[in-house]
């Protein structure tokens, strides 16, 4: 990277705030934008239109995908919108950030296996309805120039810190989002109309244009790994909203996940639990005054991610999610007809898609994806003479202990090899400088699959195997022929299900089945 020094002056001032946190997506959210910024808008009519007819074309060659079993993978391209502060985060933080979102949608949130630990997050009567998306999410490794890739593109802009309009980082990179979830990462969005500050927002499917699909949230929200903030939004994208309907005892169309008088946790209720703080946990937290407790005794699902909820204490998606979800990665099937149309997302986990964008199982990562980059410290590139330039490199990017040397040139006649992130360095004349960071670095690259006979032709020089304990839950005959282990009988708690959908009740001698790995309760109602 080159960057010019002239013998100039000038400062700047940094101002700060911090409110409320808040998402920013609900019923209108994309409308609202479009009124605030009708030009930016207009400009993408033409790009939308292309899109469209790109996909329209692809539709007509494609089959239903649908299978009972079989994972659905989204390939995934996160841009970086930096400048070359905090917010450009590293290529381990980022995939860190992808591996809680794949295990908190399929329910294997940590917070979630963690039930026997003597203070479990999730009331018994909810646990017995968490949702099990079957979804994974995988950077990409092919771009759609069909050049390779590790599915993260950092672009250098003032965007990245308070923009006005928060669509316009997605003009800087964006990648077709009929193919890819494209994740947008910046430092901070600027201060919402009320004050408060906005950690993220998401696309509904068939809401917006489709050149600004996609999820965007602010640094912290990836790099933290408490932080749900990612999956709050994902959940949006495959067509959830909040779970308070966005008004108060509003309804989010989603038949297991009892009414909320309104969000947990920020806004008009802060805290990390609903009102009244009563919270036993095998029962759950009474209801807020939408209901009579009498229809609904479970309370609120206060830790469901589509709450505001503290991020210490949310654990799960409902069933009822999944399905929603479902139908917009596989589309509806109408039993009275045996047709069913195509999700709105169902070309993304295709198999010509999953080829394309290189995310199937064995696909061998790409090498050398990483480039030097660096910037004064002080944000100036004009300075007195005699004045020190104090400039910052990018290895912390690089994964830990794989840079070998770093070169500094400062164009002068004099360099640093010193191997140091962190430079200072005084010109003696006057002039122009043109100066460069050259990194050396080993990289080993990785294969992931399910099945070994995956790997067979990836040549590796090293196999690890990955164990996971997973959460599951069914009849004992079910569980033992998985090979289960630490299976227990649960039952329903006080006989009573969530907002009394279930349709009739299973004979209780025929629930002796219950889950491996932690305890939660069966619910006796079907």
């Amino acid at each position: 990277m080159k960057n010019r020094l002239l013998p100039l002056i000038f400062a700047f001032l940094a101002v700060t705030s911090v409110n409320a946190q808040k998402c920013g997506t609900y019923d209108g959210s994309y409308e609202e934008q479009e009124q605030k910024f009708p030009a930016f808008y207009q400009n993408l009519e033409g790009i939308n239109a292309d899109l469209e007819a790109d996909y329209k074309s692809v539709l007509g060659k494609m089959k239903h995908f649908k299978t009972e079993n079989g994972k659905k993978i989204i390939p995934v391209v996160v841009h970086v919108i930096h400048n070359l502060g905090g917010e450009n985060l590293s290529d381990a933080a980022i995939q860190g950030a992808i591996d809680a979102l794949n295990k908190n949608i399929n329910g294997q949130s940590d917070k979630f296996l963690n039930q026997l630990s003597g203070n479990p997050l999730t009331p018994d009567i909810f646990a017995s309805v968490i949702g099990v998306a079957n979804v994974e999410f995988r950077l990409a490794k092919i771009d759609p120039s069909g050049n390779s890739t590790n599915g993260i593109l950092r672009v250098q802009s003032e965007l990245t810190d308070r923009p006005e309009n928060r669509n316009s980082i997605k003009g800087l990179s964006y990648w077709n989002s009929y193919q890819y979830l494209n994740i947008w990462v910046l430092k901070r969005f600027a201060p919402q109309d009320d004050g408060g500050t906005l950690l993220g927002f998401a696309q509904f499917p068939f809401s917006g244009s489709m050149s600004t699909d996609g999820v965007a949230l602010i640094a912290s929200g990836m790099s933290d790994v408490n932080s749900t903030t990612l999956t709050h939004e994902v959940g949006h994208w495959l067509g959830l909203r909040h779970i308070w309907g966005d008004a108060t005892c509003g309804d989010d169309n989603v038949k297991d996940t009892p009414t909320h008088k309104f969000s947990n946790g920020a806004g008009e209720n802060p805290g990390p639990f609903p009102t009244p703080a009563l919270f036993p946990y095998h029962v759950g937290l009474m209801s807020q005054g939408c209901v009579a407790d009498s229809l609904n005794p479970a309370g609120e699902m206060f830790m469901n991610y589509m709450d505001y909820t503290n991020d210490n204490y949310v654990t799960m998606f409902s069933a009822g999610q999944v399905d929603v979800m479902n139908e917009t990665l596989e589309g509806i099937y109408d039993e009275n007809t045996g047709v069913s149309g195509f999700g709105f997302r169902e070309y993304m986990w295709s198999p010509e898609n999953i080829a394309l964008t290189g995310v199937a199982d064995g696909f061998i990562t790409p090498t050398c994806n990483q480039n030097a980059d660096f910037a004064s410290s002080s944000g100036k590139y004009s300075l007195c003479l005699g004045e020190n330039i104090v400039l910052t490199g990018n290895k912390t990017q690089f994964s830990a202990g794989t840079v070998t040397s770093m070169t500094w040139d400062y164009n002068d006649g004099n360099t640093d090899d010193s191997n140091a992130n962190l430079v200072a360095h005084t010109y003696s004349d006057p002039g122009s400088y043109d100066v460069s960071l050259t990194i050396e670095y080993n990289e080993t690259t990785e294969a992931k699959a399910s099945s070994l006979s995956d790997l067979d032709l990836v040549n590796a020089t090293s196999y690890d195997s990955i164990v996971e304990t997973l959460n599951v839950q069914g009849t004992e005959a079910e569980l033992l022929a998985m090979n289960a282990s630490n299976i227990s009988l649960h039952l329903d708690v006080d006989s009573f299900s969530i907002k009394s959908v279930w349709k009739h009740k299973i004979p209780l001698d025929s629930i002796l089945g219950a889950h491996s790995s932690i305890g939660f309760g069966l619910d006796t109602f079907y």
